[in-house]
């Protein structure tokens, strides 16, 4: 148990600590993370979940006459902490080629994805609440949350089981730092494929109010963007690194949500 909870701290630190702080700690400390960093993402759902719920709840005690623009203040709270907070570091992973080491332009970029995060959570919020249930008693609706909680909960896993599979695919190099070497040779293929049925199973089981054909979409767009997009990543910059395994789990998130988005 104390094992398995220093390697929740270790998949934080990976998640969210600076490349400093990371490339001073020991390496070894970074192996067989695929159950810990799934177990983390599913926490970080949560707080995006509690985040909604919280922010929404306030906008109905304070102001019930803006009832159009609760959505909104909900949207842009959950899309500053998820760009801002948890994922932070694997936004401007992603950003870096565009805005460099400079850090105004990596702000800049930052607040574009934040807004854009919020539209997409904001637009999705407002077609997408089709059976919510009204009559399960108020202790036990957190069993069947709003669909748009229920796609915040599933959006980081889909993001951590990313990089937990991009090191099946591309193995690391010479180049390669020693954390982002020991995260991806220590994760098993078996490990890789029974953490894919966490999400998978999540999103067919969570999404199913949708049309029939319709909740294949976003985890099959999960799938895409992760070994899409990762591959090609990891080709432009090089080989598999801590900021291309970053870069990748924050790019699946936003093509999940994307999807979502599109056929809601």
């Amino acid at each position: 148990m104390v094992k398995f909870s220093r390697r929740i701290i270790s998949s934080l630190l990976f998640l969210t600590a600076s490349e400093r702080r990371v490339q001073q700690s020991d390496p070894k400390r970074f192996s067989k993370p695929a159950c810990a960093m799934m177990l983390l993402s599913v926490a970080f759902g949560i707080i995006l979940v509690g985040s909604w719920s919280t922010a929404y709840h306030v906008m109905w005690v304070l102001r019930r006459d803006l009832l159009d623009h609760w959505a909104v203040f909900s949207s842009a709270v959950c899309g500053l902490i998820m760009v801002l907070v948890l994922y932070r570091q694997s936004a401007a992973a992603l950003i870096e080629p565009v805005t460099g080491k400079s850090r105004p332009a990596r702000w800049i970029g930052l607040a574009m994805l934040t807004v854009g995060v919020s539209a997409i959570l904001n637009y999705s919020f407002r077609q997408s609440n089709p059976d919510w249930s009204t009559r399960l008693s108020q202790q036990w609706l957190w069993l069947w949350p709003r669909p748009i909680c229920r796609v915040l909960l599933l959006t980081p896993i889909w993001g951590a089981w990313s990089m937990v599979v991009l090191g099946q695919f591309h193995r690391p190099g010479e180049r390669t730092d020693p954390p982002a070497k020991c995260f991806a040779e220590t994760v098993s293929p078996i490990a890789s494929a029974a953490c894919l049925s966490i999400p998978l199973a999540g999103s067919l089981l969570l999404l199913n109010f949708m049309s029939p054909w319709r909740h294949f979409i976003p985890p099959a767009a999960a799938v895409v963007a992760a070994l899409g997009a990762g591959t090609l990543i990891v080709r432009r910059r090089g080989q598999i690194s801590r900021k291309n395994l970053l870069a990748t789990n924050f790019v699946t998130q936003l093509g999940f949500l994307a999807a979502y988005l599109v056929v809601r």
